[in-house]
């Protein structure tokens, strides 16, 4: 063991700068002795086996977003953040996020993490210019991303994406290994392709799946717990209405169809409920489910349906024929 200054060098350039873990170990081995402590910000770390996890960089660490993780801090072009912060300009701004180590070393370019957020003052809209590979996405509340038919959007493995806005789902989305895709409250996913596959996400409360692109074929990937689900079929209504269809002849299909699917999900829950009661009957989970009950229940979810037929019969009456010859 030599004297402070070499002491001081091998600590910062061979043990904690040094990339290689073969030459960092025996530097670290040859430098420290077996039950060296090293003591940080982060807490006492005893032995080599511990420093040498300290000093250790690792791609496996890298998390999106600015945050602190463990030994490590994000930095934005040189710069520790702590967050997003939105710059004068179109509410567009890509982050490039780099890890630094404890000698201040930044990974490389082949481990940058890119993120994209879409947050401005007023209202914005970003549609792709190209292909797109990203491991991070915030789409704030009243900003919309367009994934246009000619571009794909890709996720990274374990990339995360939070939209409180709207993304339009009109060429290829992939989402990567362990990639999380969240909608938030008030969060818009719209799919306007004809066939493919929806996406997979997390569907928060209050968020939005709807289904506007369908023509000639189905979408897959509809196996989720969606919270708002909306298939749109406005040209389909486009087509009946420039065959002469009038507004009230469609009107009543809407309600008669909004009809029958409560009625159909009243009667499922019914028959489970009576289902449930049949059961147990003689314990201490019995119940009683009167007939009045049963015939104000059903009014209820009439009225409902009733009422939430009501948007889609708005936009019918504004319907123009010449929609089905679109796109």
């Amino acid at each position: 063991m030599g004297d402070a200054k070499e002491l001081l060098h091998s600590n910062l350039h061979e043990v904690f700068s040094e990339r290689n873990p073969q030459r960092r170990r025996a530097a670290i081995e040859r430098t420290y002795t077996e039950d060296v402590t090293f003591i940080d910000p982060e807490g006492e770390f005893v032995g080599r086996q511990a420093l040498n996890d300290q000093a250790t960089y690792s791609a496996t660490d890298a998390h999106i977003g600015p945050m602190s993780v463990g030994s490590w801090t994000v930095v934005f072009q040189g710069s520790s953040v702590s967050s997003f912060s939105d710059n004068p300009g179109n509410g567009v701004y890509t982050y490039l996020v780099f890890m630094r180590d404890k000698a201040l070393n930044y990974s490389s370019a082949a481990t940058t993490a890119r993120a994209v957020v879409v947050n401005g003052s007023s209202p914005t809209s970003l549609s792709l210019s190209g292909n797109v590979t990203l491991d991070g996405l915030f789409v704030a509340s009243g900003n919309t991303l367009t994934v246009g038919s000619s571009y794909t959007l890709a996720f990274n493995a374990y990339g995360i994406a939070n939209v409180s806005g709207t993304v339009i789902h009109q060429g290829t989305i992939t989402i990567g290994s362990s990639a999380a895709v969240n909608f938030n409250t008030g969060g818009l996913y719209q799919y306007d392709y004809d066939g493919g596959s929806l996406i997979t996400a997390n569907w928060n409360t209050g968020s939005t799946c709807e289904i506007i692109g369908l023509k000639h074929n189905t979408a897959s990937n509809l196996a989720q717990t969606f919270y708002n689900f909306t298939l749109d079929n406005l040209r389909h209504f486009g087509a009946l209405k420039a065959m002469g269809a009038s507004n009230p002849l469609l009107l009543r299909m809407i309600l008669l169809q909004s009809v029958v699917v409560g009625l159909l999900g009243y009667g499922l829950g019914v028959g489970a409920a009576a289902t449930i009661g049949y059961f147990t009957g003689d314990t201490e989970l019995a119940f009683r489910l009167p007939m009045w009950l049963l015939g104000f229940t059903g009014v209820v979810v009439l009225i409902i349906c009733a009422l939430a037929s009501l948007i889609s019969m708005r936009k019918v009456i504004k319907l123009e024929p010449a929609i089905v010859f679109k796109g």
